[in-house]
């Protein structure tokens, strides 16, 4: 009724179910606009990746491996750039990928907190590499 009043339409074919449930199959199926929407075990919102048994194994592997990428990336050209362009660069690209939703992830399993303990030891190691034997001020 919302959408014929204010003359909006929707594509039913876009929109997907995600209950968040142990035991998926509790609920009856949902509509929207006379048309069954499809299940989906997972979503991606606002970047972070939700299960439907609100688990962080799908989403932390993806953060672990975009994180290595940029890592694996300033470790080839870490010898080329000054100190502080390795910390800057370190600053920039992984630390915000490592920060955000960092506090929802309190509950993961603990494969998954390993895998961000390795992207923390990682990049530890290439700023303090980087640093040299004189590291300035850090932060």
């Amino acid at each position: 009724m919302w959408s014929d009043l204010w003359s909006v339409t929707f594509n039913s074919a876009k929109n997907e179910v995600l209950t968040i449930t142990n035991n998926p199959s509790l609920h009856p199926p949902l509509r929207f606009c006379n048309q069954a929407l499809t299940e989906s075990a997972s979503h991606k919102n606002l970047g972070l990746i939700f299960h439907r048994s609100l688990t962080w194994h799908l989403h932390i592997p993806t953060l672990h491996h975009r994180a290595m990428s940029i890592i694996n990336a300033l470790k080839k050209i870490k010898n080329f750039l000054p100190r502080y362009s390795v910390l800057a660069l370190y600053r920039a690209y992984i630390l915000p990928i490592l920060d955000y939703g960092d506090i929802i992830f309190d509950n993961c399993a603990t494969t998954d907190s390993n895998l961000l303990e390795s992207v923390q030891t990682a990049a530890a190691k290439l700023i303090l590499i980087a640093l040299g034997p004189h590291p300035t001020r850090l932060f």
